[in-house]
């Protein structure tokens, strides 16, 4: 009969579990619909927001000129004598609107390939956050975190916000989540030894789709050479995941790099005119959090009851902050625009905070746990249904102190 009790308490647990983490999803896709109307979405109108409108050009000629004669690089007449398209610009979002517009008209198969990557950075953070292996409910607390980055209004040109995305740099937003992926894809195959393609078809993709997440894709492997345990073997893993998703990518990637010395480096260092621009307001809760999580961390590592999982979750999840700012107080000699990288690390303080915010609730709710329930007996007594304890199929249902505190127990069969 306790058995039976326990089984139902943990198929009450993870119904909770999952209505939660549905209703967290459902709210935040809620929120964002709401932010692009599907009226205006569905709108056979062209967007032109910075640079959008280039981009509507480029793709349009990538659809009904260079796709149908069976080529992805080609040149486009305009700007000056005309350029190579695509040999120097990450393609596949355009790949992606090109694919909606044999389904919808081309203006709106364009809006839509634009708003993907904004669409799929919740989910994809959720996902990620579980193939790490955070316990509920941190990965629905970073998909709802990830909202934060997403309205960040104070920069309209660093990339993965919602104006950065709306002034045309939607292939950035577009990389963005295949990087959430990859960077759970790497850290669950590398923990598990296996799935070694699935990391390598992301780093294909996030490759295919921006170049400053490739870059950070490429550096993610080196936390387990600092920090691995089994040596060899992820040795193996990273070297068939970076030499199988450089293989795919290779067809075009090659190309671009044998022809880098035809084009111009982009060397700018931005200039902040107040701390507030690298840290909004917005973010000022998500930031918090993810020091109060590091410092836990650092705090909690020496003892010997500390979860090691979580404590490696966490320092992996912590590791593409730290790389982001070293790259971007680099990136001026590598010719690349600092502040592409900034972005990054503002965005990965979403899924610290996730892991510390979960980490939070799951210590903090067993123990408003009895407080709950001495309050639901004493409701439940002056109502007069409990006077002699709850009549359930299971049998009587008492309140009882087991482990230290009150919770519910079955204490005699139904007869």
């Amino acid at each position: 009969m306790r058995q039976s009790a326990d089984d139902l308490h943990a198929a009450r647990h993870e119904g909770v579990e999952a209505l939660s983490t549905a209703g967290t999803l459902l709210g935040i896709y809620g929120l964002l619909i709401w932010q692009f109307p599907p009226g205006l979405l569905l709108l056979p109108t062209i967007t032109a927001g910075g640079d959008t409108l280039y981009h509507y050009v480029a793709a349009d000629y990538l659809r009904h000129h260079l796709l149908p004669h069976g080529r992805l690089v080609g040149w486009m007449p305009g700007n000056l004598a005309g350029f190579p398209l695509f040999l120097f610009y990450f393609p596949l979002a355009f790949l992606v609107i090109a694919g909606l517009s044999l389904i919808v008209p081309f203006p709106v198969a364009f809006k839509l390939g634009t708003v993907a990557g904004t669409f799929a950075l919740p989910l994809a953070s959720f996902v990620a956050l579980r193939w790490i292996g955070l316990a509920y409910p941190a990965p629905a607390i970073g998909a709802l975190l990830t909202l934060c980055f997403l309205f960040i209004e104070s920069n309209t040109m660093w990339g993965g916000n919602l104006p950065s995305t709306l002034a045309g740099e939607f292939a950035y937003s577009f990389s963005l989540p295949l990087l959430v992926l990859f960077l759970g894809a790497l850290y669950r195959g590398v923990e598990k030894q296996r799935d070694a393609w699935l990391g390598a078809g992301l780093l294909a993709l996030v490759g295919f789709s921006h170049g400053y997440t490739l870059v950070m894709a490429a550096g993610a492997g080196l936390f387990f050479l600092v920090f691995g345990v089994e040596r060899r073997a992820t040795l193996w893993h990273l070297l068939r995941v970076y030499a199988i998703g450089g293989l795919l990518l290779g067809f075009w990637i090659l190309p671009l790099i044998a022809s880098l010395p035809y084009t111009s480096g982009w060397p700018i260092s931005w200039q902040f005119a107040s701390w507030r621009e690298p840290l909004p307001v917005i973010l000022w809760p998500v930031v918090a959090a993810a020091c109060a999580t590091v410092l836990a961390v650092l705090v909690r590592s020496r003892r010997r009851d500390v979860d090691r999982d979580w404590i490696r979750q966490v320092h992996y999840l912590s590791f593409p902050i730290a790389l982001a700012i070293l790259l971007f107080s680099v990136a001026a000699r590598l010719n690349l625009v600092d502040i592409r990288f900034l972005s990054l690390a503002q965005f990965f303080t979403t899924p610290v905070a996730a892991a510390g915010l979960g980490r939070a609730w799951l210590w903090i709710a067993p123990r408003r746990r009895p407080a709950a329930l001495l309050a639901l007996r004493r409701a439940d007594d002056r109502l007069g249904v409990l006077t002699a304890g709850l009549q359930s199929p299971l049998g009587r249902v008492e309140l009882s102190r087991d482990g230290g505190g009150p919770a519910l127990e079955v204490v005699s069969g139904s007869e």
